[in-house]
């Protein structure tokens, strides 16, 4: 018979195959978000209570505050060092494509989840997503559903609509939009990516936490073979922006558009967008 060591190890062998990484960036934000900490607790809450499939938890962290550290330390202890890894920086990330990049080097699994300290995922949001994911090779990323707290869908994918990215079911009922589909791009507040789909994030093409390079990571990646599927069975309640926005949000919008500009020239459609432009002035007149 098989020595406890041994069992044990064969029994951690199995769960490897079996689990998810889940990635939670808790990015310092900004002084006015009184509510963060309170955010990322609810967050780790809904996941541990509402997850079905064994997960290795990576809380990638940057805060300025004293209370969020000793969160995440009491909540080692109390769910276990081993399936709870948390990476610190004293210096803020400067997008989010780096904090992804730092929670890659410590996944375990096939399979890594992003859930934004925003979200607060719905019972069974991982099930159909991961077998979807497992019965189909190609996809590289699958975009779950994203509903403001309001009930109202906030997107189950992106596409580019007239050259303007456009969020698909926005404002729709929440029970809208219950079957898979190949689109564009989907959010990376919430996504399920195949990490042998993920090479290094390009950290510094964008201005950080000012969008498009979640759209920007989607394109490569079908450039590179991959799909990308929307899959709005799996559910999670998004307060947007709650740690993104800054005390000057006429600045992030206009970085936006910088980033906007950068995407549209790297992507081929920046002379589309400059007829496009044009053509609206001419209207105007």
């Amino acid at each position: 018979m098989p020595s406890a060591e041994i069992l044990k190890a064969l029994e951690k062998l199995n769960r490897k195959d079996k689990m998810i990484d889940i990635i939670v960036p808790t990015h310092h934000g900004l002084p006015y978000v009184k509510s963060k900490l309170r955010l990322t607790m609810q967050c780790i809450e809904s996941l541990y209570m509402n997850t079905k499939t064994p997960f290795h938890l990576i809380i990638v962290d940057d805060s300025k505050d004293r209370l969020t550290p000793v969160y995440l330390e009491e909540l080692q202890k109390e769910r276990g060092h081993e399936d709870i890894t948390v990476i610190h920086s004293d210096k803020p990330y400067k997008s989010g494509n780096q904090i992804f990049n730092e929670a890659f080097k410590v996944c375990r699994a096939p399979y890594a989840a992003i859930v934004v300290n925003s979200v607060m995922v719905e019972k069974g949001w991982d099930e159909y997503p991961l077998d979807l994911m497992g019965s189909d090779p190609k996809i590289g990323a699958l975009g779950l559903k994203c509903v403001f707290p309001s009930g109202l869908i906030e997107t189950c994918g992106i596409f580019v609509d007239g050259l303007i990215p456009k969020d698909i079911g926005r404002d729709l009922p929440g029970y809208a939009m219950n079957t898979t589909f190949s689109c564009e791009a989907v959010s990376w507040s919430f996504v399920v990516l195949r990490r042998d789909a993920i090479g290094k994030l390009d950290e510094n093409t964008y201005h950080g936490f000012a969008g498009w390079d979640d759209i920007d990571n989607c394109f490569t990646l079908r450039k590179n073979g991959w799909k990308i599927v929307s899959c709005p069975l799996g559910v999670g309640v998004h307060y947007p922006r709650s740690t993104r926005l800054g005390s000057d949000p006429e600045s992030k919008q206009n970085l936006s558009r910088e980033n906007g500009e950068i995407f549209y020239r790297k992507w081929g459609f920046w002379k589309q967008v400059q007829e496009a432009r044009k053509e609206a002035i001419r209207n105007l007149n």
